[in-house]
């Protein structure tokens, strides 16, 4: 039998930071077979897959200094170069900020939809409203609803207005006016300068955490089954008796209710109805790179809803004279077997690059069954209930889908912090 005061269900980024910042006894339990959760990489045949596109962006000095740190000589800095693919030509990101690489007629449209939605400030129920009273109608035709509809893979009428809080630049009616004539530079976003390790892809950030963390309190490949919050106990997948004090869980709710025997009044109805998205990630393999870090894509005939450019990046994830790609594809709720290596992909994907599908080389297929959080009506009091139920049984949730939130690695990283420390 094992007695710790914390017991860390999850090993992604919030977990590890926890079991980092913990002042006292602590044991992390992982499911899967590796550490990192979606902040992985793997090698495959010469190359540096990460799962997904990732890039390190702090506003946190305390964890841009714990990164650089810990990834001393092994860390890039860059300023981040994105655009979006419209009608086979780029345009600055953000969309809505630089109309003025639009064609004439769809600068113009965009323009006065934005004007005209300035002006009438009408109030938003959900997403798609949003889109069209902050952005107009032209923008939200052209980019904003269907890059939206192919990200999220769900209509948007289904989802609240709650998460767009400094995710989706707003620029002022100024900005959009100089943008529009050819005259504004500024940059948009939170993640203006970015970093990313020099080798060893993402997985280098998730390794460096490891380093810190005592071997002996790690759990991999394992599970918690029958999660006791009365007794504080619980038994691991390989039969290991664990008894605790308090749970910080940064897995996803429904993991959480799972494990957690029903007493009549656990919020499995709730928890179950957090949601998130699907996501297939696809390494490609390509003789020139794109022409800039990463590419939106809101064009609804093509699958993929964005490509980035990993060896921008860094140069070592992928052997000389080639690039690798990330491609990413979002799946309707229930679907696994979508996101195929085809023409539908190769096609588009070719045209964006200027080389013939021929070219091009499937490398790595990797399935995110959880994502990206959903967002959805009613999500806020949901996960409100889950968290006040087991707050209530001292369990602390953490991380993007323990605290049900768009985070960044970097708010992963304090959010695990926060919860180790009680905050």
């Amino acid at each position: 039998m094992t007695k710790v005061r914390t017991l860390i269900l999850g090993g992604g980024l919030a977990g590890l930071s926890a079991a980092y910042h913990s002042k006292d006894d602590w044991l992390l339990v992982e499911k899967a077979p590796t550490l990192g959760g979606l902040a992985r990489s793997k090698r495959v045949g010469g190359f540096t897959c990460d799962l997904t596109g990732h890039l390190i962006h702090c506003r946190s000095p305390y964890v841009k200094g714990l990164v650089e740190e810990w990834l001393e000589g092994n860390l890039v800095w860059f300023p981040r170069r994105s655009a979006i693919w419209f009608e086979g030509r780029l345009v600055r990101y953000p969309f809505q900020a630089y109309l003025g690489d639009l064609p004439a007629g769809v600068r113009d449209e965009c323009l006065r939809g934005f004007r005209e939605a300035q002006a009438a400030k009408r109030p938003a129920a959900n997403f798609e409203e949003w889109v069209r009273a902050r952005f107009g109608e032209g923008i939200a035709r052209h980019f904003m609803l269907p890059y939206n509809r192919k990200v999220w893979a769900e209509p948007l009428a289904n989802l609240d207005v709650d998460w767009t809080e400094n995710r989706v630049p707003v620029p002022t009616i100024e900005e959009v006016e100089r943008g529009a004539s050819g005259t504004l530079t500024k940059e948009f976003g939170y993640n203006v300068q970015v970093a990313y390790p020099r080798t060893g892809g993402i997985q280098a950030l998730t390794d460096a955490f490891v380093a810190r963390l005592d071997p002996a309190r790690l759990r991999v490949g394992l599970e918690a089954t029958g999660l006791d919050l009365e007794g504080r106990r619980t038994m691991l997948t390989n039969l290991e008796e664990v008894r605790f004090e308090r749970v910080i869980s940064t897995i996803h709710p429904a993991a959480l209710d799972l494990i957690t025997p029903h007493f009549g009044d656990t919020p499995s109805a709730e928890a179950r109805g957090m949601r998130s998205n699907r996501v297939v990630c696809l390494s490609v393999a390509s003789p020139v790179p794109l022409p800039c870090h990463w590419v939106y894509v809101p064009d609804e005939s093509v699958p993929f809803y964005r490509v980035g450019c990993s060896s921008l990046f860094s140069p070592e994830v992928a052997p000389g004279n080639q690039h690798l790609l990330y491609v990413e594809i979002a799946l309707p709720s229930g679907e696994s077997d979508g996101g195929r290596w085809d023409e539908a992909t190769w096609g588009p994907l070719s045209r964006l690059l200027g080389v013939e599908a021929s070219a091009l080389r499937l490398i790595d297929r990797a399935y995110l069954p959880a994502a990206y959080p959903f967002f959805d009506s009613g999500w806020r009091e949901r996960i409100g209930t889950v968290h006040k139920w087991y707050a209530a049984r001292g369990v602390r949730m953490a991380g993007r889908f323990g605290r049900w939130a768009y985070q960044s690695m970097e708010e992963a990283i304090l959010d695990g912090q926060a919860a180790a420390e009680g905050a």
